[in-house]
């Protein structure tokens, strides 16, 4: 469901999926791999998902992640912050299209799509048009990783991305 209310909820869920690990963290082992999972043959849309401190956490994504381009108006209007998967201050993080640990062979499956068309045509269109109070420029990057430290992106599909695919 490309709704507004729908990215909103997927966007919950899964920063809930996440604050459980860090509520955990103490208790696992680090050599244990905690995994959040978007599974193959699935569509979620996203908006801002701001994801801090994560510990020893494997995001493997099968399925499609996207990012929500109908309301450009819930997307942080800071350009730093705006991603639609913001990771900060990260130990020991694995973005993953594949399930398999890089098995030989193995291909990632999984896509984020930043769905950025109608966010380029805005910038365009703004960038040639004079506004009376300017035109601030908050297209959101599909990835940004920030005061992070063993951090993978593997295996996975970026595609069409409103900004940056990852800065």
């Amino acid at each position: 469901v490309s709704t507004l209310a729908a990215a909103l909820r997927n966007t919950q869920a899964l920063k809930s999926a996440f604050a459980r690990f860090n509520a955990t963290a103490a208790a696992t082992p680090a050599h244990e791999p905690r995994e959040v999972v978007i599974p193959a043959g699935h569509t979620y849309r996203i908006v801002h998902t701001m994801l801090v401190q994560l510990r020893n956490v494997k995001f493997i994504i099968l399925g499609t992640l996207e990012l929500h381009d109908d309301n450009f108006h819930v997307w942080p209007q800071s350009r730093y912050y705006n991603a639609g998967l913001f990771f900060s201050r990260c130990v020991n993080l694995t973005v993953s299209g594949s399930d398999n640990d890089g098995a030989s062979g193995s291909r990632g499956v999984g896509l984020i799509d930043g769905l950025g068309f109608r966010w380029w045509e805005a910038a365009v269109y703004n960038a040639l048009t004079p506004h009376a109070k300017g035109w601030r420029d908050n297209r959101p990057n599909i990835i940004n990783v920030v005061g992070s430290t063993d951090v993978v992106i593997e295996r996975i599909t970026l595609r069409n991305a409103p900004a940056f695919h990852v800065h």
